[in-house]
């Protein structure tokens, strides 16, 4: 079975990379042309192959501070299409067979001709470079034997550190890595070996191959988390349980439920149960030993692809499981998750020697790190927001800014790799509980009874929390509240709460939506999400990075998400059977306790409503009391009951209420919440076996349908079934008898019964002469299919006038509504919030109010998700720039 696996994530990855621009064979080697700028003493190499393009320009002792740049292009149909390097040349030109030539205009607009030939193999000329921590260098060799070197060193500032080469070994026939040395002003020298410049080394396109980022949510500690079990935070271990298998296959476009082979780049096979046991530590560390946060290892990535340590060739499609201490301060963690993510993409550059796009998707406060990355806020702004509470840096955080290879320098260069972003219940605009920790303490003590509620209201949301857990459990009211996984979900909350209040959790602290009013206003404004002028994503220079916003908003997920009360713990049941059971149904508990807690939350200040003429995408989940639903639901079918079915249920309200609620150990005279995402009604469509009085004749059969008799019969035996057992096989005459021998009312029913026989024999067509005779009928009681009330969803959209939250996260701050303005969907890619001189462009955010992780709670790490997000924009293969049109972004 596993070749046939691999064959079908083979042929996906086909249909994700299949779009690169390519004029040429694949297995056509590079041309490599060298030539000089005409007026100057400047030289310039080109590198062409599969129809993309690298061109480096470099002057001599004369022009090399002004004349130096890298181009990062394409070439179609023998043309050079226009390019520019960071510092503002322009490149332009032909192909002609041996020669090249074009124009190059300097940043003052000054233009100048070049021509270049074939370099000539075997004489050392061509171009060579070399890349390491930040630094860039490029040197030009001629047929004529002319050099021209420089080097440029990344400081975390858009123009870096620039300085001219001084060659120590040259490149011959037999020597093709030359030695360079460079001189940057108060430091060392540095010695370098160069190599012949490999195209896809140095640019990336659409068919490079990818390399996913996940990046975790929170992780501060809980009652309920067992670091034995499920990692220590920061640990492979951790990042493994968290995001688990399932969601993994599924983000890598696995068929729902089918197992796909998964292998991390040092060979450790991890497929399904061995992703939770096998490859989870580091040479020469254990298990819940924290890494240092620049150390990253093959191990840390895999593919679903057939690999082999070893191989030269990239695999099309990489993970990588970033793993950090994620309950420090945004700072703190954003420092850490970039040290490790670093690590990685230069472990994969230089085992593979290839660029990778960069596609982060993360969960939470991962989305947050995220945005910090691709922003890359100044030290200054970050310091400058002092209210509502100033960001923690690190005790020791020099290295943010400061040295060869800080922090933001290495931001710069993995923002310039990146092609778009995807986010999934991310808190953009901050979390509300954490701006009212007080209040959150409170209500905690209310819904654990410990607290007094303080009026009607209170005490209306109280019970209506007794009988939700009582009603996902299994357990009377008073002794659900009481369960250790109800007491455990509480206990979060109050924790979350507490330590904000004391500024021990800083990732709590940091949640609170005036500060990220302050974030999205200031350093992490949309706009900053941008890549440099140094990208080497070909056509997306200084252009903004996509971002793909997707949320939840039913607390009750997959369970309390329905009117047929029956299935709801049938279905808390069934999570355990997912990897991680108990954690999804602590988070179902979880969940639903934190939308209480916004409820309470409401009742000081109101509920939050959506935003004018968007309550069809931040509302689309109706919070109701099932059982009053019910009842008005059932009203209305119960003129249409069978005479069998109310006989044995009853048919007053209360009656068919307890049907539909079966066994369920639920109050039915007590609210019981829910969370619709859909209409319901009820119909007769269900069904129920029940014994039905027939009498029977030669082969002739009537139901005694007389009301009176099997209500009464219902009523005196219990049930159609002592009924029947009591009445079986009786003769018509016997059965008039049995109802006398009853006494009472019977005694008249009789008689009544016989009247009707007599009428109903009246009735008959071509009935048999003996069957005139009451004495020749019989009565049996078969059990028959009767219609009974079902709940049926109708698939049409509700609401209840509240922005929707996941139990932890509102709606509105899943998708960054208003990112701190006072705008509707700022920067919304159907926007033009984005102005370069003088002209509006499209924003950069993508909001999927419509997804498929709507129906989960903030817990949405399941194999659904990751599919929904390979289906919907991973195997789509969308490009690096913004597009007021459509719903993805485009290629350059």
């Amino acid at each position: 079975m596993r070749p046939l696996v691999h064959l079908v994530v083979g042929l996906l990855l086909v249909l994700l990379v299949g779009c690169g621009n390519r004029s040429a064979s694949p297995d056509s080697g590079p041309q490599v042309f060298v030539g000089e700028i005409v007026g100057s003493d400047a030289l310039i190499a080109l590198v062409v192959q599969d129809g993309n393009l690298v061109a480096y320009a470099c002057g001599g002792p004369n022009s090399w501070g002004s004349h130096t740049g890298w181009f990062y292009g394409s070439v179609g149909a023998g043309q050079i299409n226009p390019t520019t390097a960071p510092n503002g040349h322009r490149l332009e030109g032909r192909l002609d067979g041996q020669t090249a030539s074009g124009s190059f205009t300097l940043p003052d607009g000054n233009t100048l001709r070049w021509s270049a030939e074939r370099a000539r193999p075997g004489s050392g000329a061509g171009l060579y470079s070399h890349e390491q921590d930040g630094q860039l260098t490029g040197l030009i060799v001629t047929n004529t034997g002319k050099m021209a070197g420089a080097s440029r060193l990344a400081t975390g500032d858009s123009t870096g550190l620039y300085a001219p080469v001084q060659v120590t070994t040259p490149p011959t026939s037999t020597n093709a890595s030359p030695g360079v040395s460079v001189n940057f002003p108060n430091l060392p020298p540095r010695d370098l070996n160069l190599t012949p410049v490999d195209l896809l080394r140095h640019m990336v396109v659409p068919d490079s191959p990818t390399l996913i980022v996940l990046l975790h949510g929170a992780a501060a500690r809980t009652p309920g988390d067992d670091p034995r079990e499920n990692g220590v935070p920061g640990t492979r271990k951790h990042a493994r349980h968290y995001w688990t298998y399932p969601f993994v296959k599924g983000l890598l476009g696995a068929v729902l439920d089918k197992d796909i082979p998964l292998v991390t780049l040092e060979g450790t096979d991890i497929t399904g149960k061995k992703f939770l046991d096998d490859g989870l530590t580091l040479p020469g560390q254990g298990v819940d030993q924290v890494p240092a946060s620049d150390q990253c290892t093959p191990g840390d990535l895999m593919t679903a692809e057939r690999f082999s340590p070893g191989q030269a060739a990239a695999p099309r499609l990489t993970v990588l499981l970033s793993h950090r201490d994620a309950k420090d301060s945004l700072v703190e963690q954003a420092m850490y998750a970039v040290d490790q993510i670093y690590a990685c993409v230069t472990l994969f550059e230089r085992t593979f020697s290839r660029k990778p796009k960069l596609v982060f998707v993360a969960h939470s406060w991962g989305g947050l790190i995220t945005r910090f990355i691709l922003s890359n806020p100044t030290r200054a702004s970050l310091q400058a927001i002092t209210n509502p509470l100033s960001l923690r840096f690190p005790a020791s955080n020099s290295r943010y800014d400061t040295g060869d290879l800080s922090t933001r320098v290495k931001m710069d260069y993995l923002r310039n790799l990146t092609y778009y972003a995807t986010t999934m219940a991310t808190p953009h605009q901050g979390v509300r509980f954490m701006d009212r920790a007080t209040e959150v303490i409170r209500a905690v003590g209310v819904l654990r009874g410990t607290t007094d509620a303080a009026d009607q209201e209170q005490e209306r949301l109280l019970n209506a929390w007794r009988n939700a857990v009582s009603l996902l459990i299994n357990l009377p009211p008073l002794d659900a509240v009481n369960a250790e996984p109800v007491v455990a979900a509480l206990a979060s909350f109050e924790q979350f709460a507490q330590t904000t209040i004391l500024g021990t959790n800083r990732v709590w602290g940091e949640s609170h939506t005036g500060l990220w009013a302050a974030l999205n206003t200031g350093p992490l404004h949309p706009s900053r999400a941008i890549r440099t002028n140094h990208s080497p994503i070909v056509g997306a220079k200084n252009q903004l990075i996509p971002i793909y916003a997707l949320g939840a908003r039913n607390p009750g997920s997959t369970v309390a998400d329905t009117l047929n009360l029956v299935q709801i713990p049938l279905d808390y049941i069934d999570l355990g059977s997912l990897q991680k059971g108990e954690a999804k149904q602590s988070w179902v508990l979880q969940a639903i306790g934190g939308d209480f807690i916004y409820r309470f939350l409401d009742l000081s200040t109101g509920p939050r409503t959506p935003f004018a003429g968007f309550a069809s995408q931040l509302d689309r989940t109706e919070r109701v009391d099932a059982l009053a639903l019910l009842r008005t639901y059932l009203d209305s079918v119960a003129p249409q009951l069978n005479l069998f079915f109310r006989a044995q249920f009853g048919s007053d309200i209360s009656s068919l209420l307890r049907f539909v609620l079966g066994q369920l150990k639920v109050q039915s005279t007590s609210a019981v919440p829910i969370f619709l995402n859909q209409g319901f009604r009820i119909d007769l469509g269900g069904s129920v076996q029940l014994p039905e009085p027939r009498l029977s004749c030669s082969g002739v059969n009537i139901t005694l349908d007389y009301g009176p008799v099997v209500v009464a019969l219902v009523a005196h035996y219990g049930s159609l079934q002592q009924a029947a057992s009591a009445l079986a096989l009786l003769n018509f005459p016997a059965l008039l008898s049995a109802l006398n021998s009853l006494g009472g009312d019977f005694v008249g029913l009789a008689v009544n019964l016989s009247n009707w026989m007599t009428q109903t024999l009246t009735t008959q067509t071509n009935l048999p002469s003996a069957c005139l005779n009451h004495a020749n009928w019989t009565l049996s009681w078969p059990l028959t299919s009767i219609p009974a009330p079902r709940v049926v969803g109708t698939g049409v959209s509700v609401s209840d006038n509240v922005i929707d939250n996941d139990g932890l996260v509102e709606f509105d701050s899943a998708m960054g509504f208003r990112l701190g303005t006072g705008i509707n969907e700022f920067f919304d890619h159907t926007r033009t919030d984005f102005v370069v001189d003088g002209k509006p462009l499209p924003g950069s955010w993508y909001r999927r109010y419509r997804s498929g992780l709507e129906g989960f709670n903030h817990d949405i790490q399941r194999e659904e998700a990751g599919r929904y997000v390979w289906d919907n924009i991973l195997s789509r293969n969308p490009g690096p720039l913004p597009s007021g049109q459509g719903e993805l972004s485009v290629q350059p």
